[in-house]
């Protein structure tokens, strides 16, 4: 059962890093910097 959950929040957390990049490609490049980082943080983790 534990290993449901893990599995289920790493799915939840792949989809939330989609999500990051589809919403950075529609945005203005001044706004990356921040964004990549967080996008790097979360596929790392």
């Amino acid at each position: 059962m534990v290993i449901f959950f893990i599995v289920m929040f790493q799915g939840l957390g792949w989809v939330v890093s989609l999500y990051n990049t589809a919403k950075l490609l529609c945005m203005p490049p001044e706004k990356y910097g921040n964004t990549s980082i967080t996008i790097l943080l979360i596929t790392l983790t």
